[in-house]
């Protein structure tokens, strides 16, 4: 069955156990592996160097694949809006969406003092979300454009780079493989 070690014994257990052939990696393995920022990417990149030095072929599933697109989601969302922050921005917005972008601001701002994600959960995007969505303006345009420009593409592409990258293997559950 499965076993969990330290980072620090992969070597031991790698060189113990040749018939490990492949591992099952997670979304939390992707997510670090993909965001040098992430305080787990240089455990991370150790655990593929060695999975790479002992020829283990990593495979992920439907679930670590969605999981993953969504982090990246909301990675660029957060940054999308915290960008329309800026004196440059070419994003007009009203002074509602402004106070709520602000606020929003300063929760990743605290977030990132205290060495959490810096990234706006759901429940804050649609919060972001609702501010777009004024009942008596058509703000939904704004909003639908805004995932339009920044989310089309760029999340199929984010899959593509890491699976392309770390040589990923996806596992279909639907097949008999």
């Amino acid at each position: 069955m499965g076993n969990c070690i330290q980072f620090s014994e992969a070597d031991n257990f790698l060189t113990k156990s040749p018939e490990v052939k492949a591992c099952l990696a997670d979304s939390s393995f992707l997510v670090a592996i993909s965001d040098e920022d992430h305080s787990q990417h240089d455990n991370a990149q150790f655990l593929f160097e060695k999975l790479t030095e002992y020829e283990i072929r990593i495979f992920v599933s439907v679930t670590a694949r969605s999981e993953f697109i969504d982090y990246h989601r909301r990675v660029i969302v957060t940054e999308t809006l915290m960008d329309m922050l800026a004196p440059t921005s070419k994003w007009k917005i009203s002074a509602n969406v402004r106070d709520v972008l602000r606020t929003q601001k300063g929760w990743i701002d605290n977030q990132a003092r205290s060495e959490s994600e810096p990234y706006l959960s759901d429940s804050r995007i649609k919060i972001c979300k609702q501010a777009f969505l004024p009942i008596t303006q058509s703000g939904q345009i704004g909003w639908t454009e805004l995932c339009k420009e920044y989310l089309a593409g760029r999340l199929l592409s984010a899959w593509n780079s890491i699976s392309d990258a770390f040589v990923l293997n996806y596992v279909d559950m639907r097949t008999d493989d």
